[in-house]
């Protein structure tokens, strides 16, 4: 592609849209430390108590075949 456009090469993807990237054995691994560290920084939050939320690992998300009717105004 260098050849046919102008551009420049900027090594590997560490940071973008305020997602890091880290190359692991078995892959990329992706996080946000550095944005949230700098959110919390701009709120002046950084001292604040911190607290870790678990996630299973390797949840996999699915919709149901029958949907339940919700109230909409919740959601307004």
């Amino acid at each position: 592609m260098m050849k046919e456009f102008e551009m420049s090469d900027l090594g590997l993807l560490c940071y973008f849209l305020g997602i890091e990237f880290k190359t692991i054995d078995n892959g990329i691994m992706m996080h946000q430390t550095k944005y949230v560290t700098d959110l919390l920084k701009k709120f002046n939050m950084f001292k604040c108590n911190s607290i870790v939320t678990l996630a299973k690992i390797g949840l996999v998300l699915e919709k149901k075949d029958i949907e339940e009717l919700i109230n909409l105004t919740y959601f307004k």
